[in-house]
């Protein structure tokens, strides 16, 4: 009875985040406007010179992220005749980002489960390079997931050594292989006998397993690239690395700025909690391995990923997004279960942090609404000027789904500052700051973005 309880909770919370995904990307994706990378998409659509089919995605490998994502918008395009719109265009992307997000719920079934793994893909689904990609057809996005996937196989496989996840750890790793190239099973290899050594340094045989199931999954991706291209050539293109660490020339060679763009930015605002804890970490250097130890099994294969990701972070190329996007997924349940903690034992801190948020938030919509009511908006520009007021100012006007989204802020203002009453007794205020946080981006991503 009580185990049927506990799969009724874990399903009806499932749910209820498939609910929460879907209210926070679906009604606003197609409204604001096309960048350069979706113009392109567009006219590669619209003037017919798109993919066309799967044996063309991998003739140009060097731009092989660009054309796999064109391929699932040129499908979806074909069940929605007509100009080629930018939720048609976003649609891929968006899909990839809430199947992620629902998966991290369902990941692990022994240690990160209900309230930790639905706060884990709360925190996932608003961190910054996520609701960038999300709301911007991003190409990256499908390799990421099928990394994700992979990586997800290589950890159960870790965890219960069966072999069904043998099996799957292949497939998964070959899929992964044959867009991402050799980079996938290589890094994975490492980061495999890195967390064995960590966990059972003694099972060699493991060591085997896994160095034979990601070569025969190399093997398995450059005979199904040679099935479909019918040339050797294109297949062997997989075990070519120089693309893939190609820079994309968006944020330059300074490794200083690569760092803080994809780590700080890119993880913002989950990564100020991490770098408050720097200070502390430095003071515990010498027992960091005793740390890691009693970590769980999820909470150290993160650890590990994150650490062997950072110095493929420094190449700014396309991998850079994709190991960092990884990353996130899997230390998003180590990172949940520290602002738990840090909740718990320091609320005065939260208590300042959603007073912040909540009086800033509350001032901007207030300004927001003011500007956008015919009534007022005159005199709320005599107030603010004119920059303010043009970036405060809706172009399409009110519709029902942003009077929703504004109204819910309010309310969960006021509940922001019932729950501060609490605090200590349950996690009502915490995760009234993360849906703050992501209806703030909703309103801000759907109706003020030009």
């Amino acid at each position: 009875m009580k185990k049927h309880n506990h799969l009724s909770t874990d399903i009806a919370l499932l749910i209820f985040l498939a609910i929460v995904v879907a209210m926070i990307i679906f009604p606003v994706l197609g409204n604001s406007a096309l960048n350069g990378v979706e113009l392109r998409m567009r006219d590669a659509i619209e003037s017919g010179n798109a993919t066309g089919n799967l044996a063309n995605i991998f003739g140009s490998r060097a731009d092989i992220f660009y054309s796999a994502y064109l391929y699932l918008v040129q499908l979806i395009h074909g069940l929605f005749p007509g100009p080629c719109s930018a939720l048609v265009l976003r649609l891929p992307g968006a899909a990839i980002v809430a199947t992620m997000t629902l998966c991290l719920f369902r990941f692990d079934g022994d240690f990160e489960r209900l309230n930790a793994s639905f706060l884990a893909s709360l925190l996932f689904l608003s961190t910054t390079i996520v609701v960038f990609m999300t709301f911007s057809a991003s190409p990256v996005l499908l390799p990421s997931a099928l990394f994700i996937f992979a990586m997800m196989s290589l950890y159960h496989w870790l965890h219960h050594g069966t072999r069904r996840y043998f099996y799957l750890v292949t497939f998964s790793t070959a899929l992964a292989t044959m867009l991402i190239g050799a980079t996938a099973p290589v890094s994975m290899a490492i980061m495999a006998c890195t967390f064995i050594a960590a966990s059972t340094p003694r099972a060699y045989g493991r060591y085997i397993a896994i160095t034979a199931a990601l070569i025969t999954a190399s093997a398995a991706a450059f005979f199904a690239i040679y099935v479909l291209t019918g040339n050797t050539s294109t297949a062997s293109c997989i075990f070519h690395l120089q693309h893939q660490f190609e820079p994309t020339g968006n944020i330059g060679s300074n490794m200083a700025t690569i760092f803080l763009s994809y780590v700080v930015l890119g993880i913002f605002p989950w990564s100020l909690p991490i770098i408050l804890s720097l200070p502390w970490l430095a003071g515990k250097g010498r027992r960091l391995v005793g740390i890691f130890r009693k970590l769980t099994l999820l909470q150290r294969f993160g650890v590990i990923i994150f650490i062997f990701s950072l110095p493929v972070m420094l190449f700014g190329s396309q991998l850079s997004s994709i190991v960092l996007i990884t990353s996130i997924f899997f230390n998003m349940p180590l990172i949940g279960k520290y602002l738990m903690l840090q909740f718990k034992h320091h609320p005065s801190v939260w208590r300042i942090t959603g007073a912040t948020l909540g009086c800033i938030t509350g001032l901007g919509t207030l300004a927001f609404v003011a500007i956008n009511l015919p009534a007022t908006s005159p005199l709320m520009h005599s107030w603010l000027g004119d920059t303010l007021h043009e970036l405060l100012l809706m172009p399409r006007g009110w519709t029902p789904w942003c009077i929703t989204i504004t109204t819910l802020i309010f309310i969960t203002i006021h509940t922001l500052w019932r729950s501060a009453r609490s605090i200590g007794a349950n996690n009502r205020y915490l995760y009234s700051i993360i849906t703050l946080y992501l209806l703030t981006i909703t309103l801000t991503t759907g109706y003020l973005l030009p």
